[in-house]
């Protein structure tokens, strides 16, 4: 019921003309466009019921995908009424404009229904209709269009902007919202490349170093954290503390790929590590945020089932 209450009150904050869920929460970055010579406004950003924070996409694509899920395998309904409650979860999320949960929820659906041991056409089925309904709304909602514009900037697609011709790829990119976050974490890990400058010290000593960077962007250098989970381990643990975590990762995929491959829980599982932890988007602090949270929490999740199989076996 939370979760229906969630998705409600978000689509009740984009449907209002005044952009307000049903608490007053208001949507943040109302921008106009152009459709059908027709002046819209539209808000490029919801919260829902979370007031100002920017989180309910993520919430939708982590909680919420754990509940429809676990409707699924608890209640036992139907493949169809399944299916729907995916497809409409994930357009909360589009509509939210959270680029990163639409990455996680979107990556986690393909991951899922590649590895479940089942005939191609049925993958195809299912997967076929999540990509066809991204791209419908990515091309005609212009707020999610404007999103996912971005992109061309960082990677220097729109060659028909001569200002990013004159660019490299790793100018626009850290001259984009979190490269300027990266790069001045990467100035920092040269201090101490091999146990990193501490847990939580990112804040704190990116202010120290933030007059020293040369490299002008219009965006802030500093924030509360890098905005990427390795980067923000091999910042704060050093080479030491990121090869710890990715050996643990490692032996989590290799317990997956050993003993549990047909086993649709762990699939659906590991898809969604694998999505929350792809390297090549923005992400919340892995170790002081409730998005970090969650992969702790799947993390657990993943260890309970694994030691429970551990005690059938013997």
């Amino acid at each position: 019921m939370l979760i229906l209450f969630v998705q409600l009150d978000t689509l009740f904050q984009f449907l209002n003309p005044n952009f307000e869920d049903i608490f007053g929460y208001k949507a943040q970055a109302i921008r106009s466009y152009i459709i059908l010579n027709n002046q819209i406004s539209l808000p490029l950003r919801l919260t829902g019921p979370f007031g100002d924070e920017q989180v309910v996409g993520f919430f939708l694509s982590s909680y919420g995908l754990l509940s429809i899920y676990l409707l699924k395998r608890i209640f036992k309904i139907s493949n169809r009424l399944f299916f729907t409650l995916l497809i409409f979860n994930f357009f909360i999320i589009i509509i939210s404009g959270e680029r990163s949960s639409i990455i996680i929820y979107l990556t986690t659906i393909l991951i899922s229904e590649i590895l479940k041991p089942k005939k191609i056409y049925k993958k195809i089925i299912i997967i076929l209709p999540f990509l066809t309904f991204f791209l419908l709304i990515l091309f005609n909602l212009p707020t999610t269009k404007e999103r996912f514009n971005d992109l061309n900037f960082w990677l220097n697609l729109d060659q028909t902007n001569q200002k990013l011709k004159d660019k490299s790829i790793l100018n626009n990119i850290i001259n984009s919202p979190w490269g300027g976050l990266w790069y001045s974490s990467y100035e920092m890990w040269k201090e101490k490349p091999i146990i990193g400058i501490g847990l939580r010290n990112y804040s704190k000593q990116c202010k120290i170093i933030k007059d020293k960077i040369e490299i002008k962007t219009r965006y802030e250098f500093c924030s509360t954290h890098p905005h990427n989970y390795f980067i923000e381990i091999l910042l704060e643990t050093g080479l030491i503390g990121l090869l710890i975590f990715l050996s643990i990762i490692y032996k989590i995929y290799n317990i997956f790929l050993t003993n549990f491959r047909n086993n649709i829980d762990m699939i659906m599982l590991i898809s969604f590590i694998i999505a929350l932890l792809f390297p090549l988007k923005p992400s919340g602090a892995i170790f002081s945020s409730w998005y970090g949270s969650f992969f702790w929490f799947s993390l657990g999740i993943f260890l309970i089932i694994e030691n429970l199989n551990n005690k059938k076996l013997k």
